[in-house]
């Protein structure tokens, strides 16, 4: 869980707000008087106070709040304090003990300044949004609810996530535009469009029915490996009894799931975890299932998973239908001479193998466990939710 440190204004309190809504510490800075969010209008149930202005309500949900007087000397020890121990810090005008000064007393700290200094109006100017606004013999009117300056907030959020993948060493491609996988090729790599394949059959052909629910929170070319990989534990065999793992795979899953090899093989952080079909494929095998616990920065460092996942690796299949469809392989050597092999011809949870209602179960109770719900809590909801439609909805006992 991320510490972050929000001395924003209205431009920037959303950014704080997404943090918040992912379960980080936000903490907001306000003077003793309370910040100007809170004065801001409308405010519910009309009552004028500092704790019923509806963007308060709505910008500061599900932060803390410090008092500071930041002008003194004695106020900025105590930013600074706060920083040294958070991830991120977000502001909209230079700290009052300066930048540099915020950084020293964390070189790992993530700082994310806006500036905006210009009206509001400008900024909705420079959406190109006053283009629909308003009427042409009428003065330029801006946008109800401050709706730029949440869209400004909104790319601070993803920027300072950017920043803070750098930090833990994750990088992307260079090249996201002109690459082989970049916006033109995959748009615009051709003038001759096949039209056929966006209205052929239009208004006869559904794809609705086809839509695919995922087992598995990662990468949906992993999950016939993590399928494999189960059903090779479930044979009894045991990761130390296995020489190595090779998988045939589909050449343009390399890039993204299988190299560099040794990094796929470990890791440096949950999120990397969710593109390595090595590590995948070793927390299935090892843990008998894959949920949303197995991608944290602690599951991935496991040393039996990190062990088995550096048993496996890959071969191209030239006839691998990858992109028309998900496949997976294994083939383990067992240190015995023995050689078992598994295959799964798609993915499941589609039009080929929708997921049975044991399998929908079984995923609730991985994200049950991961929010916190113990197991008697968990079973309940799964037999309220198993008779929820035949009578009368009373959802009291989940909010409990």
């Amino acid at each position: 869980m991320l510490r972050v440190i929000d001395l924003t204004t209205l431009s920037g309190a959303y950014a704080a707000r997404l943090f918040a809504e992912e379960g980080h510490e936000v903490i907001r800075v306000e003077p003793s008087e309370g910040d100007e969010l809170r004065r801001l209008a409308p405010f519910l149930k009309e009552q004028h106070d500092l704790e019923h202005g509806a963007f308060h309500q709505f910008l500061n949900a599900g932060k803390k709040s410090v008092t500071l007087d930041l002008k003194s000397p004695k106020g900025q020890k105590s930013l600074l304090d706060l920083l040294g121990e958070a991830d991120v810090l977000l502001v909209n005008s230079p700290p009052p003990s300066g930048e540099s000064a915020c950084l020293a007393a964390n070189p790992q700290l993530v700082l994310t300044k806006i500036v905006d200094d210009a009206p509001e109006l400008c900024a909705v100017a420079r959406s190109g949004l006053m283009s629909l606004t308003g009427h042409p013999d009428q003065p330029p009117v801006t946008l109800g609810g401050h709706i730029p300056l949440m869209a400004v907030a909104t790319y601070v959020a993803v920027a300072t996530a950017a920043a803070l993948l750098a930090r833990n060493g994750f990088f992307g491609p260079r090249t996201v535009f002109e690459g082989v996988h970049g916006l033109y090729f995959g748009f615009a790599h051709t003038l001759k469009g096949n039209y056929e394949a966006l209205i052929g059959e239009f208004g006869t052909r559904w794809v609705t029915e086809t839509l695919a629910f995922k087992p598995y929170p990662c990468g949906t070319m992993t999950h016939p490996y993590i399928d494999c990989a189960r059903r090779l534990a479930a044979m009894g065999i045991k990761a130390v009894d296995i020489k190595e793992m090779v998988c045939e795979v589909g050449e343009g899953t390399v890039h993204r799931l299988w190299e560099p090899l040794a990094a796929k093989q470990k890791p440096q952080n949950g999120y990397a975890g969710k593109f390595s079909t090595p590590y995948c494929i070793a927390a299935g095998f090892v843990r008998g299932n894959v949920g949303l616990g197995d991608f944290s920065d602690d599951a991935v460092r496991d040393p039996a998973v990190v062990a088995l996942a550096g048993k496996v690796r890959y071969q191209i299949d030239p006839n691998n239908p990858y992109p028309r469809n998900f496949t997976g392989h294994i083939r383990a050597t067992l240190n015995d001479g023995r050689v078992v092999e598994e295959r799964q011809p798609h993915m499941r949870g589609g039009a080929h193998e929708p997921l049975t209602r044991g399998d929908i179960e079984e995923k609730f109770v991985l994200n049950a466990h991961h929010g916190g719900w113990d197991a008697a809590r968990t079973q309940s909801a799964l037999a309220l939710m198993r008779a929820l439609f035949d009578g009368k909805i009373d959802l009291s006992s989940l909010r409990a």
